[in-house]
């Protein structure tokens, strides 16, 4: 057990985030009307799905003094590829939740499900938002080791 003080942010965090990420977008996107299935939740899924394999597959790469410039470059396109993908979620999220309100309850006039969609939003930006900074911050950090260590001179 190690004390609260003095634990830090696992280096493996952005992965961690993904994957509850995946998870959360599928519980939220099960009970939304099936019609949009193929079309939209499908998709978003897939997305999160290949978000959350790009960035173990930059996991599998550790970047160190000995690394070759080849393996930084294939960590980083991994990465890029898994920060792209997060934004991109965020927004097809936002879309589909938004022609769900419209199309399917706007016509029930109920408060409850209008506010249940903008909090299920709020909550899926704020995933995202959490996932992008933490690749963004890998690749920082990564960048730094590339330019120290591993950079042909």
């Amino acid at each position: 057990s190690v004390p609260t003080r003095k634990r830090k942010l696992s280096n493996a965090e952005y992965i961690y985030q993904i994957y509850l990420l995946n998870i959360r977008l599928g519980e939220i996107f099960v009970n939304k009307p099936k019609k949009y299935k193929d079309n939209y939740s499908d998709a978003i899924i897939k997305t999160a799905l290949s978000a959350l394999n790009h960035a173990q597959i930059a996991d599998s790469i550790f970047l160190s003094k000995y690394s070759r410039p080849d393996e930084f470059e294939v960590r980083e396109k991994n990465l890029i590829l898994a920060r792209g993908e997060v934004a991109s979620i965020a927004t097809e999220s936002y879309i589909f939740l938004e022609i769900v309100r419209k199309h399917d309850y706007a016509s029930q006039n109920d408060e409850r499900l209008y506010c249940k969609l903008y909090d299920q939003e709020m909550e899926i930006g704020g995933m995202c938002e959490t996932c992008y900074n933490l690749v963004s911050g890998v690749m920082k950090s990564d960048k730094e080791i590339y330019k120290k260590y591993i950079k042909p001179e």
